[in-house]
């Protein structure tokens, strides 16, 4: 007898049925994530990453350094919309280790080697074609530096070897020896010669003077001209111009002492000692104004100054220190009103709540709060970001002042554009609004340059016949079109790009055709009256200092012509502001007065 009941007869149709079920329902669910899986393998496989998380772990590695993958990094920031504000800064940083190439001058002929020269005065530049023919001949150019143009090329008979070249009026004049002869070659503006005169025995020559080679600025020297280091290229053929003054911004204000200060925006220094406050223009060193503002005794002593933001005020305070026992000292204060020249006098010390003291800086603080700038070993500047205090880069200051001596002293001005070094005696000033900009400008010229060339390589549409001719000014000549000059943007973005270098002469004379363009076109870029004047004044300077180092160079008449140029917009200026009387252009009036009636 079995000892297990039989089994029901619905037990096994009811086990199957489960069974089919569960069946039913877990062959979908294994087959649909069994395609999910491969789906999913699939797409990770063929996802591309996300440009703008790749992009901005390019921006994060601090670790690129050098100026050409800096700049592609930034280009590729601009096209993508990412901000650029913190790689602006690290590639200013980068341009103070590498110098910038400010100008790149192609041959007028690529099919020869060149040898090049630079004129006195810089502005020019003479390429002569290697080797010469069995005649003698060459073929010579005449290269405009500030208009970017060839004036002319032509196949001459040209020297070997010559002095630096002079050009008056776009006349060329080469002084040259040979079988022991002095002669002086004359080249009309349109490339023909005109004279070839024998020089007498007792003519001055000036020797050419070519810099050593320097690893900093690859190639085979030329010249130094101006703040600008011309080479030749390896290929024998390109000129470069590398910028001696590598750090964008950064200006020499010249010397001074504790009581040396800036006003707040940056355009007017103060100096305050024995009884007078010297007012003076930060950038050209010109003396504006000097006032009595106390009566200067043994017993008195400058404890402090402060200038307000435009500089239209400027506070002294002093101590005066009386004998007897026991001793007395008072604290006073003078406040001189610039724009008025009056005086007044203030005693005690509840008049002086904001007596400054100055004391050693090593770090300023953008008034934004968003930069801090401070002074690193080794004398270096140190650029972090806010509140992090993360470094975005560093800056060899040795580099950018030509001098070893530590900087001792780092301060933002009131307006936040401009931050003071103080290296010694020596006072720097650092434009912060054009460090930042720098990367900008640089893009920018690219983009215009390239827009240039696409508009010049385009078809021109025909243009319709007038049927009234075009009319005529007094003179008698037709009047000048725009298109007569320079693209107008360029022109400025290079003027603008020189002065951020310390080149003037070069950015005098595109201010100029900037300025020309202006009268001409109201669409072209406005020149700032008071950045043109100073780029006069300090051409001028420059000419001068090499006129008193050779008077041979024929460039005392560049000097005087710069200040009399300078005067002359001073004027222009100032009377375009005659009828503005607010507070801005108050001072921007007695700034340009100042330097109108300052003695050279």
């Amino acid at each position: 007898m079995p000892l297990t009941p039989p089994s029901s007869p619905l037990s096994r149709p009811l086990a199957r049925t489960v069974l089919l079920g569960a069946a039913l329902v877990a062959v979908p669910l294994l087959l649909g994530t069994f395609y999910a899986l491969l789906q999913g393998g699939a797409a990770a496989r063929g996802r591309t990453p996300d440009p703008f998380a790749a992009l901005t772990n390019r921006l994060e590695d601090l670790s690129v350094r050098d100026v050409a993958s800096l700049s592609g990094l930034y280009l590729d920031a601009r096209t993508n919309g990412v901000s650029t504000e913190t790689l602006a800064l690290r590639l200013w940083a980068a341009t103070g280790a590498e110098p910038a190439v400010l100008f790149r001058v192609p041959p007028p002929e690529p099919a020869h080697e060149w040898a090049w020269r630079l004129s006195r005065d810089g502005r020019y530049a003479v390429a002569a074609a290697l080797p010469a023919d069995t005649a003698g001949r060459r073929r010579v150019g005449l290269y405009d530096l500030a208009a970017g143009t060839w004036l002319w090329t032509a196949t001459l008979p040209w020297p070997a070897a010559h002095d630096d070249p002079y050009v008056f009026a776009s006349r060329l004049l080469v002084r040259y020896a040979r079988n022991g002869r002095d002669f002086a070659l004359e080249i009309s503006p349109d490339g023909r010669i005109t004279a070839l005169d024998t020089l007498p025995a007792a003519s001055h020559r000036t020797p050419s003077v070519i810099p050593a080679p320097d690893a900093a600025f690859p190639g085979t020297p030329v010249a130094d001209r101006c703040g600008i280091r011309f080479v030749t290229a390896p290929d024998r053929q390109t000129l470069l111009g590398y910028a001696r003054h590598c750090l964008p911004g950064l200006a020499d204000a010249g010397p001074g002492d504790e009581h040396t200060t800036f006003s707040g925006n940056g355009r007017l220094r103060f100096d305050a000692a024995a009884g007078r406050v010297t007012l003076s223009d930060s950038l050209t060193g010109t003396v504006l104004q000097r006032i009595s503002a106390w009566r200067h005794t043994t017993n008195t002593v400058v404890t402090g100054t402060l200038a307000s933001r435009d500089g239209a005020n400027l506070s002294v305070f002093l101590k005066t220190a009386f004998g007897g026992e026991p001793a007395v000292t008072r604290d006073w204060s003078v406040t001189v009103s610039t724009y008025a020249g009056t005086v007044s006098s203030a005693f005690g010390t509840a008049q002086q709540p904001h007596r400054s003291a100055r004391t050693r800086r090593t770090e300023a603080v953008s008034p934004d709060n968003a930069w801090l700038l401070a002074l690193a070993p080794s004398n270096g500047l140190s650029l972090c970001t806010l509140p992090s205090r993360r470094e975005l880069a560093r800056v060899r200051l040795d580099l950018a002042l030509g001098s070893s001596a530590p900087v001792t002293d780092i301060a933002f001005l009131e307006e936040g554009r401009h931050v003071v070094l103080r290296q010694g005696a020596r006072f720097w000033l650092l434009d912060f609004a054009a460090a930042r900009g720098y990367a900008d400008l640089v893009a920018r010229m690219s983009a215009s340059d390239l827009a240039v060339r696409l508009a010049q390589t385009a078809p021109a549409a025909e243009a319709p016949a007038r049927a009234d001719p075009e009319p005529e000014d007094e003179d008698g000549f037709a009047p000048l079109s725009p298109l007569d000059l320079p693209s107008p943007s360029p022109v400025a973005l290079r003027a603008e790009r020189l002065a951020a270098h310390q080149a003037w002469p070069y950015a005098a004379w595109l201010l100029d055709l900037a300025a020309e363009h202006a009268a001409l076109d109201s669409r072209a870029p406005r020149i700032n009256p008071l950045l043109h004047t100073r780029a006069h004044l300090l051409a001028a300077a420059e000419f001068d200092r090499l006129a008193r180092a050779d008077p041979a160079a024929g460039l005392a008449r560049a000097a005087a012509a710069g200040q009399q140029q300078a005067r002359l917009l001073c004027r222009r200026a100032s009377l375009g502001m005659l009828y503005d009387a607010s507070d801005y252009n108050r001072m921007a009036r007695y700034h340009l007065q100042g330097l109108l009636f300052a003695q050279p």
